[in-house]
C-alpha cells in the first residue's frame, strides 16, 4: 500500500471519529471578540476542539447531517445516541459513552479505512492503559440506519455498531486549572501596579480563583484515584468469574475446568471405576 493511500485512509478514519465526537454532542462553542466560550459540558467541549482542529467545521456538519432524533445520555445505559440524514434520505446513527458499555454493542471496528470484526481484547487493553494514566476514557461509534428512518429506539443500537476510536480527556481539568492560575497572577500584578480602578477588584476576585484552585487541586487526584479503583475492579470482577467458572466446573465435573477436554473424568464416571 503507498503512503499516500495510506494517508487518505487515515485522513477518512479521523474525519469519521472527528464527526461523530461533532455531531453526538450537546457542547456548543462560540467565538466572540476573538473568545470561545463553551456552553455545556467541558467534556464534550473538548470533543468539539477536536472536531475543529481536524478540520470540520460545525454548521456545515450540521446542515449535512441534521439531527433527526436523539437517545440522551443517561446513567442507567451510560450512552448517547444522536441519528442524522444527509440529503438523499441516507441514516446514520453515532453514539459515544462509556467504552465497555459500547464495546458489547459493536460488531466491528474500523481500521485503516476498513471495518473488520470486533477485537474486544484490543480495545480493552488501550482502555485500561488510558484509566491507568488517570484518562476519563470514551468510545466513539456509527452505523448507518434504514433509509428515511425517523425515529431512533434502544433496539437499533444495542448491537451492529462500528467502534471508531476510544478518547482520553484530562484536558478539561488542567486547562481549567492554568487558566486560573494565570488570571490570579495578572489580578495580583494589577494590585500592586496601584490602579485604583482595579485595586480593589483584584483582592476579592483573586481569593476566589485560589478557592477555585484549590477544589481543582482536589479534583485532580480525585479522578486519577477514581480510574484506578475503577481499573481495579474491573481486574476483581475477572478473578471472581474465574473463580465462579472454576467452581461451577468444579461441581459439574468433578475438578476444575482445564484445556484439554480428554483430562476431564466425571466425578459419578470416577466412582463408578472405583467400585469395580
Amino acid at each position: 500500500m503507498s503512503a499516500s493511500r495510506l494517508d487518505t485512509q487515515l485522513a477518512a478514519e479521523l474525519a469519521d471519529i472527528a464527526r461523530a465526537a461533532l455531531l453526538c454532542n450537546d457542547a456548543i462553542l462560540r467565538e466572540t471578540d476573538g473568545e470561545w466560550q463553551l456552553e455545556g459540558d467541558p467534556t464534550e467541549g473538548a470533543l468539539l476542539a477536536l472536531a475543529m482542529k481536524a478540520g470540520l467545521d460545525a454548521r456545515f456538519e450540521a446542515e449535512s447531517l441534521p439531527r433527526i432524533d436523539v437517545i440522551p445520555f443517561e446513567s442507567e445505559h451510560r450512552f448517547m445516541a444522536t441519528l442524522h440524514h444527509d440529503h438523499a434520505g441516507h441514516a446514520f446513527v453515532f453514539v459515544k459513552g462509556a467504552p465497555e458499555r459500547l464495546i458489547g454493542m459493536c460488531a466491528g471496528q474500523r481500521r485503516a479505512g476498513q471495518d473488520e470484526p470486533i477485537d474486544p481484547a484490543y480495545w480493552q487493553a488501550r482502555i485500561d492503559a488510558l484509566a491507568a494514566e488517570g484518562y476519563r476514557v470514551l468510545a466513539l461509534a456509527m452505523a448507518p440506519m434504514a433509509k428515511g428512518q425517523r425515529e431512533l429506539a434502544f433496539a437499533d443500537v444495542e448491537g451492529g455498531l462500528t467502534l471508531l476510536a476510544t478518547t482520553g480527556a484530562t484536558a478539561p481539568f488542567v486547562g481549567l486549572l492554568g487558566t486560573v492560575w494565570g488570571i490570579y497572577h495578572a489580578l495580583l500584578a494589577i494590585g500592586l501596579s496601584g490602579q485604583a480602578a482595579l485595586e480593589k477588584v483584584a483582592g476579592p476576585v483573586g481569593e476566589a480563583l485560589i478557592m477555585t484552585a484549590a477544589g481543582l487541586a482536589v479534583a485532580l487526584p480525585a479522578v486519577f484515584a477514581y480510574n484506578a479503583f475503577t481499573r481495579a475492579n474491573r481486574v476483581i470482577l475477572a478473578d471472581l468469574d474465574a473463580f465462579a467458572h472454576d467452581l461451577h466446573a468444579f461441581f459439574t465435573v468433578g475438578k476444575p475446568f482445564v484445556a484439554n477436554s480428554a483430562q476431564i473424568h466425571p466425578m459419578r464416571a470416577r466412582v463408578a471405576t472405583e467400585a469395580a
